[in-house]
């Protein structure tokens, strides 16, 4: 149901980007989005086996922002969805809560030789149908907790960053940057999920090599607490090395970087290739390198995002490999996919289908390998030039080391509405 939760919760906000999108004249926008769906999902909470099957009723609303100048651009959006549900956890009774939150804003300022990038998210999300790929958002990134994440309770994601560069044009230019964010979680059933917080400053000299070479040396600090009284708070320091050169369709770049942390998760250094395609409809990006942890062998990493426009509609392709921290600070394999279609089957009608899949594995004793899966389908109709209603299946797997492989399967209808007005 979670990708119903996209398309029609936190998805109006999408229509409403759409609509933002077709009407480029300048001014303030404001975009409103409405939304009612139901569904029955036959093993919402992914247990082995089923305890039976849920009823859901959601209530989304949504709200976006949008301002551009000549030297800046705001954009602000906000959605939720009041959630109604019968299952087998609930006793007989109705029960409801509020799922699938989501506040963004992102703002850009650049004058002749300078920009300024500030963006935040607070998401809030219920853990037992927070479980796939597709539940984080459009790309392949795997949330450092997703092959953590067990039972009932509630999700809440904090971030907030800020990049600074100044001599853009300049010979010797210079990026200051800084971020933090947290994890909290409330009412959770399993005990080992515990709250945590990053925070990070970095800064790096761009060098113009000349008029299409730039090389870039970079320095980073970061610092780890969590509420784990059993877990360790540190800091880890980071230096990267890279080049990127411009080239008649795209770009190529290479880089190195070496990380060294204070505790548990081990010290690490790896390179990347990377190129980026111009296309005739569309646009390619990729980078391949390895990654090696200490005492360890070199683990392949890379990245790939592709976007291609078709006569009737589109597709895109992201995939990504990498290490990262978990949310206990510890190491960890990550892997996503992430592929979406979308096809417009007469001026009225559309099909959509939306397939991810993660994995997370353990990189230090004890191995635990998690991988989660998604499939997703629906049809669209606009109903008028205001409302649309959307038709889905939803198929989600879990399989986890000791668990077992968990399955659901999920049906929806919904109708949903986006506007816009201008002050």
């Amino acid at each position: 149901m979670r990708i119903a939760g996209a398309a029609l919760a936190g998805g109006l906000s999408v229509a409403g980007a759409v609509v933002l999108a077709q009407d480029g004249g300048p001014g303030p926008r404001l975009t409103f989005g409405l939304s009612q769906t139901f569904d029955y999902n036959d093993n919402l909470d992914l247990d082995v086996p089923s305890e039976g099957g849920t009823l859901q009723s959601l209530t989304g609303l949504s709200f976006g922002l949008s301002s551009e100048t000549e030297i800046s651009s705001l954009e602000f959006f906000a959605g939720t969805a009041l959630r109604f549900f019968d299952g087998p956890d609930s006793g007989n009774a109705l029960e409801f809560d509020l799922d699938g939150t989501r506040v963004g804003l992102i703002y850009d300022r650049g004058v002749a030789n300078a920009g300024l990038t500030v963006d935040g998210l607070y998401t809030m999300d219920q853990i037992d149908t927070t479980l796939t790929l597709a539940d984080f958002g459009p790309g392949s990134e795997v949330p450092e907790d997703l092959g953590q994440l067990q039972g009932t309770g509630m999700r809440r994601f904090f971030a907030l960053g800020a990049v600074l560069a100044v001599g853009l044009e300049d010979p010797v230019g210079y990026e200051f940057l800084a971020d933090a964010s947290a994890l909290n979680y409330t009412d959770t059933s399993d005990p080992d999920l515990y709250d945590n917080t990053r925070a990070s400053i970095g800064a790096a000299v761009i060098l113009r090599l000349d008029a299409v070479t730039r090389g870039r040396l970079g320095l980073g600090y970061g610092t780890f607490s969590t509420a784990d009284p059993d877990g360790e708070d540190g800091d880890n320091l980071g230096l990267d090395l890279g080049v990127t050169r411009d080239l008649p369709n795209g770009s190529a770049g290479a880089a190195i970087f070496v990380e060294t942390y204070t505790e548990s998760a081990d010290n690490r250094a790896g390179f990347s290739l990377s190129r980026a395609l111009e296309l005739p409809a569309g646009a390619l990006a990729a980078s391949i390198g390895a990654t090696q942890l200490d005492d360890a062998n070199p683990e392949l990493t890379g990245r790939l995002a592709w976007e291609q426009a078709l006569p009737n509609g589109g597709l895109s392709l992201s995939a990504n490999r990498g290490v990262q921290n978990n949310a206990d600070n510890e190491p960890q394999y990550v892997t996503g996919l992430r592929f979406g279609y979308a096809r417009d089957l007469d001026p009225l009608s559309q099909l959509g289908l939306d397939i991810s899949y993660a994995q997370t594995e353990n990189a230090l004793p004890p191995v635990n390998v998690t991988s989660v899966a998604s499939l997703s389908a629906i049809y669209s109709r606009d109903l008028t030039p205001d409302w649309a209603l959307d038709i889905g299946y939803t198929y989600r797997q879990s399989d986890e080391t000791g668990s077992g492989i968990a399955r659901s399967n999920a049906v929806f209808v919904g109708l949903r509405r986006a506007w816009e007005l201008r002050p």
